[in-house]
């Protein structure tokens, strides 16, 4: 049985007051159940609740402009909106009866001062967990956090003795100084938590467990958290009881990993990199994630175009002259007699300008060259100035260096806005992601996106053979979107079953995912070129997921793919150009083939396996080679 305890932290740098509404949630397991070594024993643990996809706002009410008001019904909503639901979210269920957990009460021991007023006493035996120190700010991923240091790294830096009853007041603060201690956090690390959730549902007999939620959060939906529910009490504190399946506190580390996962955009033909940043520029200023993006944006390339005039200055005077000039040929003949032809040259008038503006128009975007007009011709110009403007954008939409320049700078900053904004975008609507998506897969070489999470599972349960009869298909469990009997329906080939059994059998393995080979958010892609040049889409079988030595969920990428294919080498290069590109993102990346009757595998991540991809002429050679290793 596990019981676990939440309870709000409080403090800035360890144990001060946090930003009102903000909680930050943690939660206390024990664990009673004799071992064969230990006996009756118990853990005392803090970790962060489960809590999938949940909303942004940690609060009651939503902030409001000046002004704006709310009826009862709209709060209403938005209040069922935005806390949390357990059953909408995971899998646990809000308990009225409080039964399982009335063995917790009577072992308390109120103002005793020991580990018994907080931990139920009678256990053989206590482990002590030091929850880490509070460091400096530092950025991960675009997004701020705290550095996180162990008792042993502070007493070392305050010049402080570790042992086996140190406190965290003690050690936090040098000796020699009356200045303000270091602080110690109010939970557990990541990597402590990777490190002990394992060990604990290794001796938990039962699939599932009971969870205690205190009862104090303001981001409980109050539609299910009701006055009348029934609560568990304690000394300090009371909670709600809740129960579901052990996975429920171990499985966000994988699905916080999952969302990490890089992934990349498959170039398109005939792409307008000018027109997509513009595109990019107004989604982002109507979406408030990037200010007055669009003035921003053509800001950029007014700067490009003005760098590049002067770069190309005697092509853009050339350009000038054919645009100033109508070049045409007379052509003579009489009745019976030859033809005679006589070129002449005329100086353009104001409707052929025009004509070479709007084609300036379809090179460099519409929007584009009507702003730049604007940036040339300033608040007092008048019809000449705005002649003169329409001639500079005409001409410098002849030269081709300046249009590549322009489609280089419009997708580098396309691809910056894109990744600053990766975090933020998550938190929108479908409908606007959906708009993100479509504007990432414009792009003109590989840009990187992240997965989608995926909500739902999709998988036949069962094959039709020749005679129209149908039978299960088998089923293998951790399939990170297995039912609620923990399996999930294969429909693999030998190779691929051996592959998922192998990995499944490997030290620390949490979990897999069959990558979708359809187009789709959640389908992991690698780019490649095929044998006429064109981006193809690789997409790995496998993703799996284990736990690294401290800890942490690590990412393992597994292809087996057939080396007798035509595009098999193209795909090795693809995965090669990949690992160069994301290696810090996975563990191993793997192709793995049959050759000779054997499962072969090559290791993408070694520097020297990807140089003789690059020089290879045959897959099959690869896999047979030194390079390559039994599967």
């Amino acid at each position: 049985m596990i019981l676990a305890e939440a309870r709000q932290l409080r403090g800035g740098r360890g144990c001060r007051e946090r930003v009102p509404g903000v909680p930050r949630v943690i939660r206390s397991a024990w664990h009673r159940r004799p071992l064969p070594s230990l006996g009756l024993y118990g853990v005392l643990v803090r970790f962060r609740l489960f809590r999938s996809r949940r909303p942004r706002y940690r609060g009651i009410v939503p902030l409001l402009g000046p002004g704006v008001k709310m009826s009862r019904r709209e709060y209403e909503e938005w209040r069922d909106a935005n806390t949390w639901d357990p059953a909408r979210e995971t899998e646990l269920a809000v308990q009225s009866d409080l039964a399982p957990a009335g063995w917790i009460e009577p072992l308390i021991v109120p103002d005793s001062f020991e580990v018994r007023m907080t931990v139920p006493q009678g256990f053989d035996a206590y482990a002590r967990i030091f929850f880490p120190f509070i460091g400096a700010d530092i950025e991960v991923d675009c997004e701020a956090r705290q550095e996180h240091l162990t008792w042993g790294q502070i007493a070392q830096r305050n010049g402080r003795i570790v042992h086996a009853v140190m406190e965290s007041e003690a050690i936090g603060q040098r000796p020699d100084t009356d200045a303000e201690p270091d602080y110690c956090c109010g939970e557990m690390g990541d990597e402590q938590l990777g490190a002990l959730l394992p060990i604990l549902t290794h001796h938990t007999s039962s699939p599932d467990g009971w969870f205690l939620l205190w009862d104090g959060f303001g981001d409980l939906n109050e539609r299910v958290f009701g006055d009348d529910l029934p609560k568990v009490r304690h000394p300090a504190r009371s909670f709600y009881l809740l129960r579901g399946p052990l996975g429920s506190y171990g499985e966000q580390a994988v699905w916080d990993r999952f969302g990490d996962i890089p992934s990349v955009t498959i170039p398109r033909k005939n792409v307008k990199p000018i027109r997509r940043l513009t595109a990019l520029a107004t989604a982002l200023s109507k979406d408030g994630l990037v200010t007055e993006a669009v003035e921003q944006a053509h800001r950029h390339l007014h700067g490009v175009l003005d760098g590049r005039a002067v770069q190309f200055a005697e092509k853009v005077a050339d350009a000038r002259d054919d645009v100033l000039t109508m070049e045409g040929e007379e052509v003579r003949g009489r009745v019976g007699g030859g033809l005679s032809y006589k070129a002449f040259a005329l100086s353009a008038d104001p409707r052929a300008i025009e004509d070479y503006y709007r084609t300036a128009t379809r090179v460099l975007s519409p929007a584009l060259c009507s702003s730049y007009v604007d940036h040339l011709v300033g608040l007092g110009g008048d019809d000449d100035h705005l002649l003169e403007a329409h001639i500079t954008v005409a001409s410098l939409a002849r030269v081709p260096e300046i249009g590549q320049a322009l489609d280089t700078e419009a997708d580098n900053l396309a691809r910056t806005w894109l990744g600053q904004t990766r975090v933020a975008r998550k938190g929108l609507t479908d409908e606007q992601q959906a708009e993100y998506d479509r504007l990432e897969g414009m792009s003109t070489q590989p840009e990187r996106i992240t997965l989608t999470t995926p909500k739902t599972a999709q998988a036949d349960t069962k094959v039709r053979h020749a005679d129209g009869t149908e039978t299960d298909l088998p089923t293998r469990t951790l399939h990170v979107m297995a039912a609620e009997d923990g399996t999930y329906p294969i429909d693999l080939n030998d190779w691929e079953r051996k592959v998922v059994d192998a990995e499944a059998k490997q030290p620390g393995f949490k979990g897999w995912y069959r990558n979708p080979s359809r187009t789709a958010k959640e389908s992991l892609a690698v780019a490649y070129r095929d044998t006429s040049g064109d981006w193809k889409a690789l997409r790995p079988d496998f993703i799996f997921f284990g736990t690294a030595h401290d800890g942490s969920v690590v990412i393992d990428l597994v292809d087996p793919h057939g080396h007798h294919l035509s595009d098999a080498l193209p795909k090795l290069k693809g995965l090669a150009d990949f690992v160069e590109r994301f290696e810090a993102d996975f563990r191993r990346i793997e192709s793995v083939a049959e050759t000779s009757g054997k499962l072969r595998v090559l290791d993408i991540t070694r520097e020297n396996v990807r140089k003789a991809i690059r020089s290879a002429e045959s897959a099959k050679a690869l896999y047979e080679s030194d390079l390559a290793a039994d599967y």
